[in-house]
């Protein structure tokens, strides 16, 4: 089974953000098996208005207690995710350089680590952190989330550049050369470099490998009884152990060790669910 989030943004918030994402589950006293969350080619904004989750990254083993917002910048390393009981969360997923954009804050300052919101954003997202915790309906909570990126919308200084454009191609063809992508940027690649790492937080090429990793383990949710070879041809890999030296970059694990793990966490959560969006589904 795959989550799939698509809730569409407000239209004016399009070129920014890519998707919200919002799910509540219960586990009634039951402890949830930890998700593995390894790296995505989004920048993120997350809200848990409930339980807070623990965060256990990956390589060190080291625990983390997540505040009651974040913000989320490039990630690379896996961390795994300790979900509570009461376990709700609206995600903001912005598109490639959106947060920049939006915000106009260099996304290397967030690179592979997550962040209080409070303490970039101070008493306006406490605010708003404690408007939801009492509220019950999820579209009001969504409301609010959106309420503010609007306000912020009305401060931009960042318009939309051919660079945007180029990085937005990246999602859905990490293949492309560096030549082309400076070309679509209409920059020197050198300049399309530069600009690229400000908006992400790391360089095109790993961000490349970013995508393609992460299409690849789409697939294979969508496909669970094709073999990782085809899904490794279907996504742009030359061959299966290019696949297996990326996920061991992004997830320090083997791709069916990481799949099994993957799918138990999934299988749980279905089992519990409280709410999730109407645009959003289990498949």
């Amino acid at each position: 089974m795959l989550l799939i989030p698509s809730i569409a943004p407000h239209p004016a918030l399009r070129s920014y953000v890519h998707h919200y994402f919002m799910l509540h589950l219960n586990f009634r006293g039951v402890a949830p098996p930890p998700k593995p969350m390894p790296a995505e080619p989004y920048q993120s904004l997350y809200f848990y208005p409930r339980d807070v989750v623990s965060k256990t990254i990956f390589e060190t083993g080291e625990e983390i207690a997540n505040p009651k917002s974040i913000i989320v910048g490039q990630q690379i390393a896996r961390v795994n995710i300790g979900l509570r009981e009461d376990h709700l969360v609206l995600k903001v997923a912005f598109k490639p350089g959106g947060f920049f954009r939006l915000f106009g804050i260099p996304m290397s300052e967030f690179y592979d680590i997550s962040v209080d919101s409070e303490d970039v954003y101070g008493r306006e997202m406490n605010e708003i952190n404690e408007q939801l915790a009492g509220i019950r309906d999820y579209q009001q909570m969504i409301d609010l989330i959106e309420n503010f990126l609007l306000m912020k919308l009305k401060k931009v200084k960042h318009e939309v550049r051919p660079i945007d454009h180029a990085m937005q191609v990246m999602l859905g063809n990490p293949g492309r050369s560096l030549d082309e992508l400076a070309s679509l940027a209409c920059l020197s690649v050198r300049q399309f470099e530069r600009n690229f790492f400000e908006r992400i937080g790391i360089g095109p090429k790993m961000y490349a490998r970013v995508v393609r990793f992460n299409m690849t383990l789409d697939y294979k949710r969508a496909r669970p009884e094709a073999p990782w070879l085809e899904a490794a041809f279907a996504c742009g890999y030359f061959d299966y152990a290019h696949l297996v030296r990326d996920f061991k970059l992004f997830t320090g694990e083997t791709p069916a060790v990481v799949f099994e793990s993957d799918q138990k966490s999934v299988k749980s959560m279905s089992e519990n669910v409280v709410f999730l969006h109407p645009s959003t589904s289990f498949l």
